[in-house]
């Protein structure tokens, strides 16, 4: 429900919508598990939709179960699908990488705007282990073929400096390599991203190896049958947690997490440092006004 108003002060309670962030990488991590998947509270709208549609054209059982979605993966994978991903960069990148891993012959496509999106540093990455990939019209860009099969490993630079999500990409994929996959990326933009993908990996009992400040190296896993829960996405908590800290009210805010990993967990330091009471409980955080607050110097770089 929207902040109740105390002459200038927003007071409340409420749950921000789930991550959209942790919600593309537990269907991701779904479709390459052997066994059914509970993906509790995951957030539903236009791109994650998409997902769990793409996710059907692969093969999957997608039922709704609750507060949730259950996900089975197919004991044998199409010969061929056809995926839209519509406007969504995250699932877009996700699923080129993926494809590699999986039998079959892959078409990704989404929207006009999505073919001016890139992925070239991925697909290159891809291409120079051994993964087959045809552009149907600008190199580097959707639509795109991608010949899967069984991901070799071994090792690869990759160019992370635009997004992190290459990376995330291929940690996924690694799950179902042929063998370790060993990752370089030198330059990585947007770090705390690629904390959320090792975070939901290991929870489907994946394994990746942090070695050293640029490499990362995925172990071919099998991932477990499970049932995740997605928090809630601390994009959408800074707004109210913002407002209380401005007006001098109180906002309790569920489904957050003190040891979360997104990007945006950092705000509520940050308002701390700025003269705000803040306290994590269990299930959330409590954001209290208590004045006027102070300016701070802080690195915003990885905070989208």
């Amino acid at each position: 429900p929207p902040l109740a108003r105390t002459r200038s002060r927003r007071t409340g309670r409420l749950r921000p919508p789930s991550s959209k962030s942790l919600t593309h990488r537990a269907f991701a991590l779904a479709l390459l598990a052997r066994e059914r998947t509970v993906v509790s509270r995951p957030l539903r709208a236009e791109d994650t939709d998409l997902f769990l549609a793409a996710l059907a054209a692969l093969g999957c059982t997608c039922e709704t179960v609750g507060d949730g979605v259950e996900i089975v993966p197919p004991s044998v994978f199409p010969a061929t699908a056809d995926l839209f991903c519509g406007n969504a960069g995250t699932m877009f990148r996700f699923l080129v990488a993926i494809a590699a891993a999986l039998p079959g012959t892959f078409r990704i496509d989404g929207v006009a705007r999505l073919r001016e999106r890139p992925v070239r540093p991925l697909t290159e990455a891809l291409q120079r282990l051994g993964v087959v990939i045809d552009f149907e019209e600008q190199e580097g860009h959707a639509p795109l073929v991608v010949r899967g099969g069984r991901l070799p490993g071994g090792k690869v630079r990759l160019d992370a400096s635009a997004s992190s999500q290459y990376l995330s990409a291929l940690l996924l994929a690694g799950q179902r390599a042929a063998s370790a996959l060993e990752i370089e990326a030198p330059e990585l933009t947007s770090a705390p991203y690629v904390g959320l993908t090792l975070d939901m990996i290991g929870r489907f009992g994946g394994r990746v190896d942090v070695a050293g400040g640029n490499r990362w190296i995925a172990h071919p896993s099998p991932l477990r049958a499970t049932e995740v829960e997605i928090e809630a996405d601390c994009s959408a908590a800074a707004y109210p947690a913002a407002a209380a800290a401005l007006s001098g009210g109180t906002v309790r805010i569920d489904a957050l997490a003190e040891s979360s990993r997104q990007g945006d967990r950092r705000l509520f330091d940050l308002l701390a440092e700025m003269g705000a009471r803040v306290s994590w409980h269990d299930g959330g955080a409590t954001v209290e006004g208590r004045g006027a607050l102070s300016a701070i110097d802080a690195d915003l770089g990885d905070i989208p």
